[in-house]
C-alpha cells in the first residue's frame, strides 16, 4: 500500500505554485473533517475563461456559453456558464501496487501514481477520499490537480514523451502567474519588472499587433537563441505533488489511428493539461518560465474510490512521428 500524505490546501499550492525549497506535511489528526460531496470552484472563482485544450504544453483560455467550446466566440460578457460536468471513468489500478500518493483537502481527492494501465512505467491516478467521508467530487476547469516537475535540462530538441514546449501562439494561452492562472498576455501586461515595451515582455517570443485580425497576437522570435523545450527529470529523489503529473499518460492513442479519432478519443479520455508558471526575468525585463503544472482541462465529477488513471494528450503529431522512427 502506498504511503498516503495529507496536505492542506495551503500547502498543496504553496508547493506546486509557490517557491518553497521544502514544506511539512500535516498529521491526519489536525485535517479538519470534509464534506460528504465537495463541489470546487474554478480557482481563481472570478476569471471568466475556460481551458481549452491543445497541443502538448500549451493550454488556451476560452470564453464559452452553454457548455460548448467554440474557437470562434467572442468573449463573453454575461454570467458564465460552467459546463456540465461528466462523471469519470478511466483505467482502474489496483491500490496495493500505488507507489506514492496524497490526499489533498480541499479538493477530496486522494492523487496517486503506481504502474499505469496503458502504458509501460508509471501512471497518475485519483480517486475520491473514502476514508475521509467523501463519496463525491465535482471538479470544474482550472482546477490545479498537480505540479509536473520543477527539475530537469532544457533543450533544442524534443526528447521523449515527457518534454514540455515552450512556444506560444496565442494571447490568451493559459499561464499560472503569481499563483493565478489567466490568459499569457494578461500577465505580460501585469507582472511588475516587465519592460512596458509590452513587443519584448516575453522570454524567446514576439508580441505584436496582427492589423488584419486587430487584435494582439504573439509568436516564437525566429532568432532568439534560448532552448523551447524543457525535460523533466522522470526518477527525481522524491515523489509529491509537485511533480505526481509527470506520471500523466495518453489515453487516447492507438497504434493505426487516425487524426480526427485521435482528437475525439483524446476529447473524451484526456482530462489534464499541462499550463506553465511564469515568473519575471529582471535582466531581460520580461516573462519566462520556471516549471509546468497540471490542471483539469473540463468540468470532472469523481465518484470512484478505486483509482482510475488520468490523463494528458500528447498530441497527434508526436504519435505519428513515433511510429514513424520504428
Amino acid at each position: 500500500m502506498p504511503m498516503v500524505k495529507y496536505v492542506h490546501a495551503s500547502r498543496f499550492l504553496l508547493l506546486v505554485l509557490g517557491c518553497a525549497e521544502s514544506y511539512q506535511f500535516l498529521a491526519p489528526s489536525i485535517v479538519p473533517p470534509p464534506l460528504r460531496q465537495l463541489s470546487v470552484p474554478m480557482r481563481p472563482a472570478h476569471l471568466p475563461y475556460f481551458v481549452q485544450m491543445s497541443r502538448r504544453g500549451v493550454a488556451t483560455l476560452r470564453c464559452c456559453e452553454g457548455g460548448h467550446h467554440d474557437e470562434a466566440s467572442e468573449p463573453l460578457s454575461a454570467d458564465l456558464k460552467f459546463t456540465v460536468p461528466t462523471e469519470y471513468v478511466g483505467p482502474v489500478g489496483e491500490r496495493a501496487q500505488m507507489e506514492a500518493g496524497c490526499v489533498v483537502d480541499n479538493l477530496g481527492l486522494q492523487i496517486l501514481i503506481g504502474p499505469s494501465r496503458v502504458s509501460t512505467g508509471r501512471g497518475l491516478f485519483v480517486s475520491v477520499a473514502q476514508e475521509e467521508g467523501v463519496d463525491k467530487v465535482v471538479l470544474h476547469e482550472g482546477t490545479l490537480i498537480s505540479g509536473y516537475s520543477k527539475t530537469g535540462s532544457w533543450v533544442n530538441s524534443w526528447q521523449g514523451d515527457k518534454s514540455v514546449a515552450f512556444a506560444f501562439d496565442s494571447p490568451d494561452t493559459a499561464v499560472v502567474y503569481d499563483k493565478e492562472l489567466m490568459p499569457l498576455i494578461e500577465a505580460v501586461s501585469v507582472a511588475e519588472g516587465v519592460s512596458e515595451n509590452i513587443t519584448g515582455g516575453l522570454v524567446g517570443h514576439v508580441i505584436y499587433f496582427d492589423d488584419e485580425n486587430d487584435e494582439l497576437a504573439v509568436a516564437p522570435d525566429a532568432q532568439w537563441q534560448g532552448a523551447r523545450y524543457f525535460v523533466p527529470d522522470e526518477d527525481p529523489q522524491e515523489w509529491g505533488p509537485a511533480n505526481f503529473g509527470i506520471c500523466a499518460n495518453d489515453l487516447a492513442y492507438s497504434p493505426g489511428i487516425s487524426e480526427s479519432a485521435y482528437a475525439l478519443a483524446s476529447a473524451d479520455k484526456n482530462v489534464l493539461q499541462l499550463v506553465w508558471r511564469m515568473e519575471v526575468n529582471e535582466t531581460e525585463e520580461a516573462l519566462t518560465p520556471s516549471w509546468p503544472v497540471v490542471f483539469l482541462q473540463r468540468s470532472i465529477a469523481f465518484t470512484n474510490t478505486e483509482p482510475m488513471e488520468v490523463g494528458i494528450s500528447y498530441g497527434y503529431r508526436y504519435w505519428k512521428s513515433k511510429e514513424s522512427q520504428k
